[in-house]
């Protein structure tokens, strides 16, 4: 990824945190953080645009350990540095803001947003799905076709791209528009 990423314990508990990858630890990204502790990583062992799973636990109240897991693909930093407390990387909303901002730079050269017509019916300013799977596929932007669709549904999820007819309707690698 190119560059460092920071972690601040910025809770009152001492916290543990780890990222795998396919179910595996990822090597070197295991930390124990007092409060009011830093550490810093060098990403490395993290490849942009895959999937990872981070997971941090600290004692709850009553002494019973609290878990949070959040699923995010990889992403690169604007200005070269990460700097996260874990607060935000708890809060899985917060967490996205940095995930989909990357992932709309990536995409959004791909993206023939023009009127569309089907069946006589104009669809304004829209664009096509399985053209911007082709190429986010041409661009490396998913591993593959079942990846590039998965980080189009995150978008759809948030409410950034959504189909032209129906808002819940599933992001899927074919001729629709959104």
């Amino acid at each position: 990824m190119g560059q460092s990423i920071t972690i601040t314990n910025d809770t009152h508990k001492p916290v543990t945190a780890w990222l795998s990858k396919h179910g595996k630890p990822v090597r070197g990204w295991e930390v124990a953080l007092q409060p009011g502790d830093t550490v810093s990583k060098e990403p490395s062992a993290l490849e942009v645009g895959t999937k990872y799973k981070l997971v941090i636990r600290a004692q709850g109240k009553q002494g019973s350990m609290r878990e949070w897991t959040q699923i995010f693909y990889a992403f690169k930093a604007k200005e070269g540095l990460l700097s996260f407390t874990v607060n935000v990387l708890t809060d899985m909303k917060r967490l996205r803001i940095f995930e989909i901002d990357y992932l709309l730079d990536q995409i959004l050269p791909g993206i023939r947003i023009e009127d569309r017509v089907y069946h006589g019916k104009t669809y304004p300013r829209c664009f096509v799905a399985n053209e911007l799977i082709t190429y986010m596929l041409l661009h490396q932007i998913g591993k593959d076709e079942t990846d590039a669709v998965e980080k189009c549904r995150v978008l759809c999820e948030c409410s950034i791209i959504e189909h032209v007819v129906t808002s819940n309707h599933t992001f899927e690698n074919k001729y629709l528009f959104f």
